[in-house]
């Protein structure tokens, strides 16, 4: 297993075209993005099978063990392990300056899976973008080792996008507070740590804690307490069928503990969440 390395401390200012920003292997737990990922992903299914939708649509697409599924950025979705088994699965996401370079190379708007023929194959790529991001980046290196994966999946997908509408891509230029949000909003799901927001900020717990507090007026782990509670009360409203456990999951929350924290936040408890009355579906 590579635990997750974030690269927060990107510029395209630089000259670089691409910016790796999370990188890693693990048994992919089930996820709900009801905003999408703010970067690119490219999720490799090594082993286990799971399942990928776009929110809003009743058809999943099966990921089978050497598959790949690409997703492009702000787009919600959700995918989760299929049948309860472990899925075990390795991804690189990333950011792309104005010119879109992969786009070009079919890296574009629509999300897509396909088959690979080896995908070990990919694996040691992971690994040395891995081996260049994180406390000490290698921002240069790991684009090159990103381009050249890109390079390999091209070779076994064959697909021609020409003609795609092209999709307008944000210059990442982010001051401290602005990356630790959206790192906590692009794995609201995972057990974040005071660490590894620190890793991913570039700071120190202690230096980090007082940059945030002064624009934020809270703390970063309040902050992201919050956000989860207010994320999970939207799922209770705009889906009856989950129950307890999985809202709490999805928001990175042992269930006891969110159901306490819920009511203290709410006044009730999550399964006595009101339903949306018909102005609020209005």
């Amino acid at each position: 297993m590579l635990n997750q390395r974030s690269n927060g401390n990107y510029s395209f200012e630089e000259g670089l075209p691409i910016a790796v920003y999370t990188v890693g292997t693990e048994l992919q737990l089930p996820i709900t993005r009801l905003e999408g990922y703010s970067a690119h992903q490219l999720l490799f299914t090594f082993s286990g099978t799971g399942k990928f939708r776009l929110l809003g649509q009743e058809h999943w697409d099966i990921l089978q063990p050497g598959s790949l599924l690409y997703v492009p950025a702000k787009l919600p979705n959700e995918y989760r392990p299929l049948f309860n088994t472990p899925w075990h699965v390795g991804y690189v996401s990333y950011l792309e300056g104005a010119e879109g370079m992969l786009k070009s190379w079919g890296f574009g708007a629509q999300p897509f899976t396909c088959s690979l023929q080896n995908v070990a194959e990919f694996l040691p790529f992971i690994h040395d973008i891995w081996m260049n991001s994180g406390l000490d980046p290698k921002p240069w290196k790991s684009t090159e080792m990103l381009i050249l994966l890109c390079l390999k999946l091209l070779k076994q997908i064959h697909r021609n996008r020409h003609g795609q509408q092209s999709v307008s891509f944000r210059k990442v230029q982010e001051t401290v507070v602005e990356s630790t949000i959206r790192f906590m909003h692009d794995h609201l799901g995972r057990r974040i740590t005071m660490d590894e927001l620190s890793e991913h900020a570039g700071y120190s717990s202690k230096q980090l804690t007082r940059i945030f507090q002064q624009e934020m007026h809270q703390t970063p782990t309040r902050y992201l307490q919050n956000f989860r509670l207010k994320t999970a009360n939207l799922l209770l409203i705009d889906n009856p069928e989950l129950n307890v456990r999985q809202v709490a999951a999805t928001v990175g929350l042992e269930p006891v503990y969110f159901s306490k924290l819920y009511r203290r936040y709410y006044g009730y408890t999550p399964s006595l969440t009101p339903a949306p009355t018909k102005q609020d579906l209005d």
